[in-house]
């Protein structure tokens, strides 16, 4: 099925523009566009608490092991607040993992693959109508951080969340990364029973630490059970591609980026009628995460 292309500029604004190669958590927003003049809170500690997480998932593992919360009852601010089951990469070993976010004005602690880190809310902005990004952690004048810092993407029903552990040396070595992916499901009485077309933005780290960034296109054919991605770059080139099965609100497949190979990749719909679309990918040379709404 060909899948539709759109232009994504208007809606990721300076958030593609400024992806650079740093550490994937500041690729995500970018010191230069959004780091800068966010005044630091201080750093954060591990702790918390809450339903323990694991790694070392396979892809239908990872999708099954969560406590979904589904769209209708609460809102996601709610729902972050009381924490939010969901699914990622941990970097330690390449594989899927359970995660779980509690978002609070101050604060976020993030809970991945057994780990918990807790960090200080260090700034936020609205980067495009309708999409949040927050930066947790310690951040000198330049934007650079110290220790462990994440950037969190949030839409109306879903967010993803990038660690990068242990950063030092003036941001250019860190310990490795971690991604999540949280949202208020579509239950199934809201799957819709049509194609549907979706645009949004996706991000990769490589082995090294390097990211890379752009926009997709995605068409979800619910009668046929798939969803198909176009990924473009920063220059609208296309650079990639993506198919997956659609089972209820999740999906699973693969995706393939020119130069980088290809990696397993799981995800699912969000909001009371499948209004937005987020998912995470791993393979042997990259992680990256993707999400979008209905365009």
């Amino acid at each position: 099925m060909a899948v539709q292309k759109t232009t994504l500029e208007s809606r990721i604004g300076s958030g593609i523009k400024a992806m650079h190669k740093v550490h994937f958590v500041l690729a995500t927003f970018a010191a230069s566009a959004f780091l800068a003049g966010c005044s630091s809170t201080g750093g954060g500690d591990a702790g918390g608490s809450g339903p323990s997480t694991v790694g070392g998932l396979s892809a239908s593992a990872a999708l099954s092991a969560y406590s979904p919360t589904y769209a209708g009852s609460t809102t996601l601010k709610s729902a972050e607040a009381d924490g939010l089951e969901g699914y990622g990469v941990d970097s330690s070993d390449g594989k899927f993992a359970t995660t779980r976010v509690t978002r609070h004005a101050d604060a976020l602690t993030l809970q991945v693959a057994g780990e918990t880190y807790v960090l200080d809310a260090a700034g936020s902005q609205e980067l495009a109508p309708g999409i949040t990004g927050r930066v947790y952690g310690d951040f000198d004048s330049n934007g650079i951080p110290s220790g462990d810092a994440a950037a969190m993407l949030s839409g109306q029903y879903n967010s993803l969340t990038v660690l990068t552990k242990n950063v030092r040396n003036n941001g250019t070595t860190a310990d490795g990364y971690a991604v999540s992916v949280t949202g208020l499901q579509t239950p199934a009485a809201g799957i819709p029973n049509q194609e549907i077309a979706y645009e949004g933005v996706w991000m990769l780290a490589d082995k090294d630490y390097g990211a890379d960034a752009g926009a997709f296109s995605a068409i979800a054919d619910f009668n046929a059970g798939d969803v198909n991605f176009e990924l473009v770059d920063a220059d609208k080139a296309v650079v990639g591609s993506a198919g997956a099965a659609i089972q209820g609100s999740q999906f699973h497949g693969t995706m393939n980026v020119s130069g980088a190979g290809s990696s397993k990749l799981i995800g699912g719909f969000y909001g009371p009628r499948a209004e937005e679309i987020a998912g995470a990918s791993t393979g042997a040379n990259y992680t990256a995460i993707l999400s979008g709404k209905q365009n």
